[in-house]
């Protein structure tokens, strides 16, 4: 038991930081049969856009780690919010629960976003977050003089994409009541409490992996504008930190032209009389 103990709370030395971050992704697959299938649409978001993005964010949380539990302040308790968020959220994507990964990527820039404010401005986010103006959006403003415009834009670009996804709006509402191909090219309604139900959603699972794959990215630049000093002091989180920002935004510039042309090629489909007298 101590031994587990002192593994669980122990100091990560870097090597062991990545390595840790690199395992992680890993294991979320296990015991998801649709994990693959999943992947087959999303692929190039899931390992350049989110995944790498996810993994920088777990080392840095392992270079941090080993400290007395009061020295842990609220921008790094922010940062394990993010994680656990686009952790979960991401497998909830992946087996199709799309009503749980709506809100799940919300969650996650929001907290970016909090993780940040804390991390700047504390004296001002602790008023705006014990108030009823203490939502992302509010926050988010608070911010724009005291963060560069590139980070702020970032995490704005993130805030829209997601603000509406955390209620009861059109996205997570409708998204297993829509209409995908099945067998055969038949088209059909799907319906479903969560999970697969049949063909997948191929635009609910499209929108989402864009959506996460921004909210990862937030969580990235909210990470590195904390300016924590364990991470700082690493190179190669930071060198990593500057790839993958210049990676993923070609990445995400590349998934959004295929969400559209999916899109189109869905529209076209629905207005050909053929696929009309079908239904």
């Amino acid at each position: 038991m101590m031994n587990d103990l002192k593994k669980f709370y122990g100091v990560f030395k870097e090597q062991e930081a990545f390595d840790y971050a690199a395992s992680y992704y890993n294991v979320l697959s296990q015991g998801n049969p649709f994990w693959n299938k999943s992947l087959d649409i999303i692929g190039e978001t899931a390992e350049h856009y989110f995944r790498t993005s996810l993994e920088l964010q777990v080392s840095g949380l392992c270079l941090i780690a080993g400290k007395p539990r009061n020295e842990i302040l609220l921008p790094v308790s922010f940062a394990f919010f993010v994680v656990d968020h686009l952790t979960m959220g991401w497998c909830a994507l992946m087996a199709s629960h799309f009503r749980v990964a709506y809100s799940m990527s919300r969650g996650a820039v929001e907290g970016s976003i909090f993780e940040l404010a804390s991390a700047t401005k504390p004296d001002t986010f602790t008023d705006l977050w014990n108030s009823k103006r203490g939502t992302g959006g509010t926050v988010l403003r608070s911010l724009k003089e005291s963060i560069p415009k590139e980070s702020y834009d970032i995490l704005d670009r993130g805030w829209k994409l997601t603000v509406s996804f955390g209620h009861a709006s059109f996205s997570p509402v409708s998204s297993s009541a829509q209409i995908v191909k099945g067998d055969k090219q038949k088209r059909i309604g799907i319906m479903t409490f969560g999970g697969p139900n049949g063909p997948l959603n191929e635009s609910a699972i499209l929108e989402l992996g864009i959506a996460f794959g921004t909210a990862s990215l937030v969580g990235l630049e909210a990470m590195h504008k904390c300016e924590f000093r364990e991470i700082q002091n690493s190179d190669r989180w930071i060198t990593r930190y500057e790839q993958i920002m210049k990676e993923t935004k070609e990445v995400a510039e590349r998934a959004l032209k295929k969400l559209r042309k999916w899109e189109m090629a869905q529209h076209l489909n629905s207005a050909d009389p053929k696929n009309r007298a079908a239904d």
